[in-house]
């Protein structure tokens, strides 16, 4: 014979709502930069949604729990060269039941290109490499493409690998 596998949900709080009776979220956050440095708080589901989740035959409820976050970075510029810039940067968020962390580090070349690393920490930890280009750029804003490779490093390996590509304008206002 053969195997046929039965996939059954054991956990049903870990899965996405498939119905609500109309819940209210919100969020709030400040966030501040100048052409060196940002810094940017925020506060999400600060009202505790309750949504129903509709499983047969019983229905389970699904409380999105207040998360806060912290970000910053530096642009870095190196005087023998002004066409080289580093860009660290970081960012924690921490809910109710785990702090989650991330480190990043880009280089810059004339503002258009770019190539990092990116460190992430949980319950389990991935390393990214990242690469990207501005293709258009004016001064109206910017039109950007990049892409990254992110890999799990901690020990059991979480998951294989997953590549990420973003495309994105950014428009002066």
């Amino acid at each position: 014979g053969y195997v046929k596998p039965q996939w059954v949900a054991v956990d049903f709080n870990a899965l996405p709502p498939t119905r609500t009776k109309n819940g209210f979220d919100a969020g709030i956050g400040l966030y501040y930069s100048t052409k060196n440095y940002y810094i940017g708080i925020s506060a999400l589901n600060i009202t505790n949604p309750k949504l129903e989740w509709e499983p047969n035959p019983y229905p389970v409820y699904y409380t999105l729990y207040p998360a806060y976050t912290l970000s910053g970075g530096y642009n870095f510029k190196f005087n023998h060269n002004k066409d080289f810039e580093l860009q660290p940067s970081f960012f924690i968020e921490n809910n109710r039941a785990n702090t989650f962390f991330a480190i990043s580090g880009l280089f810059l070349y004339k503002q258009r290109l770019w190539a990092g690393l990116d460190f992430k920490g949980n319950y389990s930890t991935s390393s990214s490499v990242m690469a990207g280009v501005v293709f258009v750029k004016c001064k109206y804003g910017d039109v950007r493409a990049g892409g990254a490779y992110e890999y799990g490093t901690s020990t059991p390996t979480a998951f294989g690998g997953a590549l990420e590509l973003t495309m994105s304008a950014r428009i002066k206002i």
